[in-house]
């Protein structure tokens, strides 16, 4: 059992360290709640929480920060006092870009999902997923747009390449974005529309022209084909739909692992940053630059450095480039592209390695070193 006399005796000790604490010219400002949960074991609860400089400093009760608030000559703000508090939560690993593209469209995958855009209830067999995809296909309306679906796995909904979209859809244009995000596959009218030839597809690995189908750095040619998917607009909203998650979720810190996988870092930075910035909820966004995006623009791993400090220049409160940096190596894991140890895969195939060894010998060096 907790004993509320070591209870009182922390908070009367956190503000005794915070009074004793360098004065900064930030404004201290104490919230009551009708109940702040702090996750931490030693004081579970409490009733309020003092701010400064965008720190906390102190927590309690209104009644035992009070002598903070007189040496610091700051305020008490009772906005909460009849809400929860809680901490906000960190989610280590997410890329912001992607729900803002792939939220443009329906979702249609093994798993459930609820969205800002809707539910989308999953489909695990071959027939379900073809039968929930042709009611999707026919509700899409705009001609100078491919239907595109996320969610497509082959372990659940079975092998489908062009020649299959081909028989099920027709002149319609279809692509299907792969559970993973790593592939896409596109019928013979969806490569048309959006002028993708196989002249296009002589990469050394990451395509199969006949099959339709494009995956790791085979997305290269597909792309900068998709720029629709890029305009302010549409990209906006499905920022807005991305931070509407995070806000649901409780999530306050997310970190970006992957900034640049379009092929326009900057352009995707200021689209990011400008629907953070208009998103009435606070969030902080950290972005993590990924070696592929300056591999495939021929950037030296001392200009790539450049590059990125040049961007932290523009860091703010809700938007920031840190300083990490991604070393993308193999293939994604729900693609079954990435390099595994013996014995392998079950099946004989093996991964994908995405980044020459030289080239990530070059770039590890540079960022390792000046960090």
């Amino acid at each position: 059992m907790v004993n509320r006399a070591a209870l009182r005796g922390i908070s009367l000790v956190l503000t005794a360290l915070a009074l004793l604490s360098p004065l900064t010219q930030a404004e201290l400002v104490v919230y009551t709640a009708q109940l702040i949960r702090t996750m931490e074991p030693s004081l579970p609860t409490a009733t309020a929480v003092a701010v400064e400089d965008g720190l906390i400093v102190a927590v309690g009760s209104e009644a035992s920060l009070t002598p903070l608030v007189k040496a610091r000559e700051g305020k008490v703000d009772r906005q909460f006092a009849e809400q929860i508090i809680l901490p906000g939560f960190i989610d280590p690993h997410v890329h912001p870009a992607l729900p803002a593209v792939l939220t443009q469209f329906p979702f249609l995958a093994p798993d459930d999902w609820s969205l800002p855009t809707g539910e989308f209830p999953g489909e695990t067999t071959p027939q379900g997923y073809r039968t929930r995809l042709t009611e999707l296909a026919a509700q899409h309306t705009d001609p100078d747009v491919p239907f595109i679906v996320w969610g497509y796995h082959p372990l659940w909904h079975g092998k489908i390449w062009r020649q299959e979209l081909n028989d099920w859809f027709g002149d319609q244009p279809v692509m299907l974005w792969h559970r993973s995000f790593h592939e896409l596959i596109g019928n013979d009218a969806a490569w048309n529309l959006l002028g993708v030839t196989e002249e296009d597809a002589p990469i050394e690995e990451g395509v199969d022209w006949e099959r339709g189908h494009f995956y790791e750095n085979g997305l290269k040619a597909v792309i900068p084909k998709l720029g629709f998917l890029f305009a302010p607009e549409r990209f906006g909203r499905g920022m807005f739909n991305f931070l509407a998650m995070l806000h649901q979720a409780g999530v306050t810190t997310a970190l970006d692992m992957g900034t640049g996988v379009y092929g326009n870092p900057t352009a995707e930075i200021a689209g990011v940053r400008a629907a953070a910035d208009a998103y009435p909820v606070p969030t902080r966004l950290i972005l993590t630059p990924i070696i592929l995006d300056f591999l495939t623009r021929e950037q030296s791993p001392t200009d790539a450095l450049a590059e990125i400090r040049h961007w932290q220049k523009d860091n703010d409160d809700r938007v920031s480039i840190g300083n990490h940096f991604k070393l993308m190596i193999d293939g994604a894991i729900f693609s079954g592209l990435a390099q595994m140890g013996p014995p392998g895969y079950l099946d004989g195939h093996k991964g994908v390695w995405m980044v020459p060894e030289p080239a990530l010998r070059a770039y590890a060096e540079v960022f390792c070193g000046r960090r």
